[in-house]
């Protein structure tokens, strides 16, 4: 597997690996023909068994478009890989797994050395539920015990809303119906500091995350996000980060990405605004982590004033070298 970014493809080949020299490749691979496989930038055109000689398998790739050297890359490996799913509407999508591990369709175990055993078929265990209700501040609590099949819970009408999973300290996501998701959001949107910023991020990963499941409609968790447009504080805009570079990654060769994109960079205007480039020394931490990651996220959406100030500050620094960026900024305008 190649790494040739920034200057390695002279250790592969002859060639200037300069970023600014571009040229077409076309690239041919040989390959032992049983157990590997090969891949490179560009789509496969053919392979010629025994060639060059038996036991080996050459394969060819299209000719690619115009790039550097440090982008061209190829794979000879024994990865296995699941049958291509069709995320975007130009390209499928494959996943690739060393082959100790076994290649499924279902992720649920984070341990990749875990070994599969029927015992774990029927596991159940004792689950802490807590909540906070919109009629006060209290903590309440119960216990969905492993040998329960459901649990009741019961809430005044009167309450008018009610948020399970206090804080995010358990390991499980919260599902509402259409009702609550509804009035969540207009808590979130009107008022967000009824949250803690630990609550706030939960319900915006919560929502994607069952989005991405298909068990909630991405109106919801899009509709609810709408509160970050006054949110200033790291966790929720951390999680907010993993959400969307997630989606700006899946969607970009969408149609529907221009509207995205514009969504998103007004999400991140007043955050933008508050936070700014200039770094104090009075600075919490989390203020500067949120920084980081908002200026980050406004340049990678397009926001046109984070990509103008990008532009001087990189010119700045190339005139006048002596004057370092700042740290917590410099990697965001490299």
């Amino acid at each position: 597997m190649t790494h040739f970014q920034p200057t390695y493809a002279r250790q592969a080949f002859p060639c200037f690996d300069q970023p600014n020299f571009k040229s077409k490749f076309l690239v041919k691979l040989v390959r032992p023909s049983e157990g590997y496989s090969a891949l490179s930038n560009m789509n496969q055109v053919k392979e010629i068994p025994d060639s060059p000689k038996t036991g080996l398998t050459t394969v060819e790739f299209q000719e690619s478009i115009l790039m550097p050297t440090y982008l061209l890359c190829f794979v000879i490996s024994d990865f296995q890989r699941l049958p291509p799913i069709q995320i975007t509407q130009r390209f499928p999508f494959s996943v690739y797994s060393t082959p100790f591990q076994e290649v499924t369709e279902s992720f649920v175990k984070a341990d990749s050395t875990a070994k599969k055993s029927k015992k774990y078929d029927d596991y159940r265990w004792d689950v802490p539920i807590t909540y906070i209700t919109g009629s006060n501040n209290e903590v309440h609590r119960a216990w969905f015990m492993s040998d329960m099949e459901s649990l009741s819970i019961d809430c005044p009408a009167s309450e008018p809303w009610v948020k399970f999973n206090y804080r995010q300290i358990g390991y499980y996501r919260v599902n509402y119906d259409p009702t609550e998701w509804k009035k969540l959001s207009d808590v979130l949107y009107t008022d967000e500091n009824v949250f803690k910023p630990s609550d706030r991020a939960h319900l915006l990963e919560d929502a994607f995350k069952l989005a991405d499941s298909g068990l909630l409609d991405y109106e919801t968790p899009l509709e609810l996000s709408q509160f970050l447009e006054k949110e200033t504080h790291f966790v929720p805009w951390a999680t907010a980060y993993n959400i969307f570079s997630f989606l700006h990654d899946m969607l970009n060769h969408s149609k529907t990405y221009p509207k995205l994109r514009k969504y998103f960079t007004n999400l991140v205007k007043k955050a933008y605004d508050d936070l700014g480039w200039e770094v104090k020394d009075n600075d919490s931490y989390l203020r500067k982590r949120a920084r980081s990651i908002v200026l980050r996220l406004a340049c990678e959406f397009g926001h046109q004033e984070c990509l103008k100030e990008v532009g001087q500050r990189f010119s700045a620094w190339i005139l006048s070298p002596e004057e370092r960026l700042h740290p917590d900024i410099r990697d965001i305008i490299y």
